[in-house]
């Protein structure tokens, strides 16, 4: 090992400076019985100056020769990288030291960058000067000496397999065989762990590729959990300017890229160029890349100069010197830049360049061609051109079906293929392989869920939505049959609600789970939401990374209790909604109404006790104009309290008029209606029949749910409450924690617009509440009782009244469970510090015991709001007091007046208290308010979700 080092040591200019110390080092060594005070003195200078001229390696040959054994292992060992990767110094070090664990580990450490019959030869040398050195520490040498061999042996065995299955790797990756590469890959993983230990840069490059390859075959959970390990494993051993950082960050960006966060992938692609910049000698073709999909991640954000401006420096530096995947990469980037402008006859022109040169690759990139193939067909459906669409559609799924038919990528292939028959006016072929595609889209999405973060896996829907839209526009289109019809509803039914429903999924299986061990683990991971909720509200840079921390851990434990969960019947039953027990669900006065929000335009799906089935297309200019009418509806609501009548005539023209006056409908008189979009923030009582001459909830009974998999689970789980108390929270104490709180304060401190403050009326309506229903049966929680830690003691009552500011956070917050919350006693201390004790997320909510409760109330302003953009627009309120167990949420949809929203309440509970349905009582409460004549604004934003 010596000549290795000071041959090290003239390359890094170090000699000409310690000619003399190293001269007088050697000359100690050289003497046939040097004593450790000799080599202390002649060997310790030159250890110290290598280590200020950060020449870590050999500093600890020199510091190991000085016998500074302690110094070795605490300090240097950390400072060596394994850019050089001589760790064997430490490793000796720990021998003498008598720690052969510790020693077995840098062995292997050494090993995983050092040819093994060469670091044989060096390993005798050293041990024979070691024995020489250091006589008296015969016995640990010789425990090294052994342990060594011992670790050679293993990588000599392990070295056939581990040659065989690299070849392998390398003869799957020439053909495309991306599930054989993983095989390979995940064979080798546990033989370079036995041979090189558990942490190294080959192990980091094994998790990279493992991470590509299950790009390659669409499962991006698994391609997101090894990419992070190997960043993480790289950033651990590696200097923070070193290229294989730069290519964990570049990696991490493609994965965010293909599941639709473009802007977390811009943030790891700008990691990865810091690094690059760094190194400006590096190869052009991987900066291209870099710059090429950087572009993409600015066209994704609509950011379209600096996307044109690194589509360009891509493009310049691939045609500089770059090889024929570089120059492919960046031409099929511009092409869909163009696509993007719709500049169709350029996007055309810059994508056949690219098909053209991944033709001529050896081996060829099949996966890139399927990408040109699909991509052309792409834009020639958008320029209309459905004859050249169709032909290239059906080149990408034929080879698609040939190299990788499980994958997404072949539900994006069969996507492609049924919008260009569509565009052929072809419905019945076109709903044909729309149908194979969503298939797959829904089997997969189900696997990335496991393993995405509530932002992520709603950027995933976002990105996915065509599926949905081919479907839906096939079948309207097709119309061949009624079992068409059915399916497409069934497959609506899966998809709609799908982010909400896997984010609370686990707050059902804890009610419904006897399993102790699931039960510890549920409460782990709801304790970790709950703290990430007091985090996130906190806004504190420094909890940063618990917030990744409590991050990663909740994923593996969703992972870990993934496969459990599905076991569990209710959970089972709910991914598996049939059309028979949808219909078993209504009763023959009921008519099932479900909105479908897809792109431009609403679909609209009507299902009868008698197994009656319509659908209708809503087209986009009548969608506008919809959208465009209850936006104008709830700006009067908040503003003049006025609503003219033709108004709501012509929302209930366009929206429901067709639906209510078909034969098999026209007679029901409770509709239960699960809106999708702006409608969630519309309520379809305040809709005006002209021909009857009445409001709808005139004649109509109405209540909501979230989707078809509610209104089944509702008629199934309908019980009556074991209880027969009612729990009133009122009139929080806002300020409890902190007197001192006003509006200026939390404006510095948190993201809302002011503090809360005390509300008027609530006082009296609690008085009004306890008129008609029974003192002795009603628990008031007010002031300073009114706190989340009363709130989460109770067990399931009756009835829970909370009347109290509800707010609706539009922000970029990960999670929608955290948009929407509760504001109890201590809220605006909450405001202003790192507490969260009094905001009452949505994500908290979900979590309280109401699994025999048969009405929530939400006497508070908005809430019933939720995010008109989002994926999935339902609110978070009554979502959580759903998932939390009760049948139904009583929510408002827009800010009342104090004496109308005490009206409403004595009305309601004085109907309660006879004993009719929840439902019912709110269609008599409303009539008698039309009745006497009120506003709409003061009748029509208190609704109904659930049963």
């Amino acid at each position: 090992m010596l000549k290795i080092i000071r041959m090290i040591v003239l390359m890094l200019g170090v000699l000409q400076v310690l000619q003399a110390n190293i001269s007088a080092c050697e000359a100690s060594l050289a003497k046939v019985h040097p004593t450790q005070s000799e080599l202390r003195e002649s060997c310790l200078d030159v250890a110290q100056e290598a280590e200020r001229s950060a020449q870590y390696s050999s500093a600890s040959w020199y510091y190991l020769l000085a016998g500074k054994q302690q110094y070795n292992r605490e300090v240097i060992a950390g400072k060596i990288s394994f850019s050089d990767g001589n760790y064997a110094n430490v490793a000796h070090s720990f021998v003498l030291d008598g720690n052969l664990s510790e020693a077995g580990r840098y062995y292997r450490s050494f090993l995983s960058v050092a040819a093994l019959r060469e670091a044989d030869v060096a390993m005798q040398e050293d041990y024979a000067l070691l024995h020489k050195i250091y006589p008296e520490k015969a016995q640990q040498l010789q425990q090294g000496w052994a342990l060594w061999r011992k670790i050679a042996a293993i990588v000599e065995q392990n070295k056939p397999e581990i040659r065989t299955l690299n070849a392998e790797v390398a003869k799957h990756t020439a053909v495309g065989a991306y599930q054989k590469m993983v095989d390979a890959y995940q064979k080798l993983l546990p033989l370079y762990k036995e041979s090189f230990g558990e942490v190294g840069l080959n192990i980091a490059a094994l998790y990279a590729n493992l991470g590509v390859a299950y790009n390659n075959l669409s499962r991006y959970d698994e391609a997101l959990h090894y990419k992070r390990k190997a960043l993480e494993m790289r950033q651990e051993i590696l200097s923070p300017t070193d290229l294989r950082l730069s290519d964990s960050y570049n990696d991490l960006g493609i994965s965010y890229m293909i599941i639709g966060n473009s802007e977390k992938a811009l943030i790891y692609f700008q990691q990865a160029l810091s690094i690059r910049k760094q190194h400006p000698e590096q190869e052009k073709n991987y900066l291209s890349q870099l710059y090429s999909s950087m572009a993409r991640a600015y066209e994704e954000l609509k950011q379209y100069k600096e996307a044109q401006r690194y589509h360009q420096k891509a493009i310049a530096l691939s045609a500089s010197g770059g090889d024929l995947m570089t120059k492919a990469y960046s031409y099929h980037n511009m092409g869909g830049h163009y696509l993007e402008k719709k500049e169709y006859a350029k996007a055309i022109t810059y994508m056949k360049r690219a098909l053209k040169l991944r033709r001529q690759e050896k081996p060829q990139n099949i996966l890139g061609i399927i990408q040109s193939y699909s991509s052309l067909a792409e834009v020639y459906l958008q320029w209309h051109k459905a004859d050249d669409a169709l032909a290239y559609a059906k080149q990408a799924v034929a080879l698609q079906e040939q190299y990788a038919p499980l994958s997404i990528g072949m539900a994006e292939s069969y996507q492609t293929l049924g919008w260009g028959y569509f565009g052929q006016g072809k419905f019945k072929k076109s709903y044909h392989f729309a149908k194979k595609a969503f298939d797959l889209f829904l089997a997969q999405r189900s696997v990335e869920f496991q393993q995405l973060n509530a932002k992520d896996k709603e950027q995933y829907i976002k990105t996915h939505q065509r599926h949905m839209a081919l479907l839906m526009m096939s079948t309207y289109r097709a119309r061949q049959s009624l079992k068409m019809l059915v399916d497409t509803m069934i497959d609506w039914v899966h998809y709609k609600g799908s982010l909400f429903e896997s984010e609370n999924s686990f707050a059902i299986a804890y009610r419904n789970t006897t399993d102790p061990q699931i039960k510890q683990k549920i409460r782990r991971l709801m304790e970790m939401k709950r703290e990430l909720a007091r985090l996130y509200h906190a806004k504190e840079k420094q909890e940063s990374r618990k917030i990744l921390q409590l991050q990663a851990e909740s994923v593996s434990i969703t992972k870990e209790l993934a496969a459990e969960v599905k076991k569990i019947a209710v959970l089972q039953k709910r991914h598996s909604i049939t059309d028979v027990e949808m219909v078993k669900s209504l009763k023959k006065e009921e008519l099932y109404i479900d909105f479908a929000k897809i792109a431009e335009n609403y679909f609209v799906f009507a299902l009868s006790a008698e197994g009656f089935l319509d659908m209708h297309l809503i087209g986009a200019k009548i969608t506008t104009q919809i959208e465009s009418e209850i936006h104008a509806f709830r700006k009067e609501m908040t503003e003049t309290s006025k609503v003219t009548q033709k108004r709501a005539k012509r929302l209930y023209r366009l929206l429901l008029a067709d639906i209510l006056e078909k034969k098999p409908f026209r007679d029901k008189s409770t509709l239960i209606i699960s809106p999708d979009g702006l409608l969630n923030l519309f309520p379809f009582e305040a809709l005006y029949d002209a021909k009857k001459r009445a409001y709808l909830i005139e004649t109509k009974k109405i209540r909501y749910v979230p989707n078809g998999k509610a209104l089944v689970s509702f008629s199934k789980d309908q019980h009556k409450s074991k209880q027969q108390k009612m729990a009133i929270f009122a009139n929080p104490d806002y300020n409890m924690q902190d007197s001192d709180i006003n509006s200026s304060s939390v404006q510095k401190n948190a993201s809302y617009k002011e503090a809360f403050s005390y509300l008027p009326g609530t006082m009296e309506e609690v008085m009004l509440i306890l008129q008609s229903m029974k003192p002795q049966q009603t628990q008031v929680y007010l002031g300073r009782e009114a706190t989340e830690k009363n709130l989460f003691a109770l067990k399931s009552p009756k009835i829970l009244h909370i009347s109290t500011h509800g707010y609706f956070l539009e922000s970029d917050e990960p999670n929608p469970m955290l948009k929407s919350a509760l504001a109890l006693s201590g809220a605006n201390h909450a405001l202003v510090s790192r507490d969260s004790e009094g905001l009452v997320t949505a994500l908290k909510l979900s979590g309280l015991d109401l699994e025999e409760t048969e009405l929530v109330v939400l006497s508070a302003c908005e809430t019933g709001v939720t995010d008109e953009d989002a994926t999935e627009s339902i609110s978070g309120l009554s979502q959580a007091f759903i998932e939390a167990g009760s049948q139904a949420v009583i929510v408002t949809l827009w800010p009342v007046s104090v004496k109308g929203s005490n009206l409403f309440m004595e009305l309601f509970y004085q109907k309660v208290a006879e004993g009719i349905s929840y439902t019912a009582a709110l269609q008599a409460v409303k009539q008698k308010m039309i009745k006497m004549e009120l506003p709409i604004s003061v009748w029509a934003p208190f609704v109904i979700n659930g049963s």
